[in-house]
């Protein structure tokens, strides 16, 4: 387990973007190639149609001044829904249900960073400091160097709260009390949300 220095180093803004990835703000080729070659992969795995692919883009710490020991590579597959089927809701629950498969069974790294893949509906928003177009090797939100200001006081008593929390749901569940345990998950998360 991280040592809680580690994790409050881990916040401190880096003066640059992570050389292993970038050079002269734009992404190393290599790694690139890489990344459209993991969502390919996907893809044919999949069996849709990869004409979908609007754009494949990274985003996240390693697209940020952010990043860390702690960080994974966020790779978004931008996809038009309704190009695969009328029915988004299902596209989007078939598409989160093969992410969380491929995600599980596949341990995929990249210069020592795990690569997530997230399928986003072109129509969905997603707000973040740093995007960066892997198809178009361009920034679609260039990231800005920024402090942040951190209540360390604060965050400690909520990650206290949140321990007590969670370890009432467990006695809970050892208990044997479900329904409970499954109430009180609930609440947590929704106080996490």
């Amino acid at each position: 387990m991280a040592h809680a220095n580690d994790l409050r180093q881990s916040f401190v803004m880096k003066d640059n973007l992570h050389e292993d990835f970038w050079t002269d703000n734009t992404l190393d080729s290599d790694v690139r190639r890489r990344l459209v070659r993991i969502v390919m992969d996907f893809f044919d795995n999949l069996g849709v149609e990869t004409y979908t692919i609007k754009d494949i883009t990274l985003t996240g710490s390693l697209a940020n001044y952010s990043w860390s020991t702690f960080s994974d590579i966020d790779l978004h597959i931008i996809v038009d829904f309704e190009d695969i089927d009328d029915n988004t809701e299902l596209v989007k629950e078939m598409f989160d249900a093969k992410r969380f498969l491929w995600n599980k069974a596949h341990n995929i790294l990249i210069n020592g960073f795990e690569v997530e893949i997230y399928i986003q509906d072109e129509s969905e928003s997603h707000e973040s400091t740093g995007v960066y177009s892997v198809m178009n090797n361009d920034w679609l939100t260039e990231p800005e160097r920024e402090d942040p200001e951190i209540d360390w006081e604060n965050v400690e008593k909520k990650v206290s709260w949140l321990k007590n929390q969670t370890g009432r749901a467990q006695r809970l569940f050892d208990d044997g009390d479900y329904r409970d345990t499954y109430e009180h998950v609930i609440r947590i998360k929704d106080k996490i949300r």
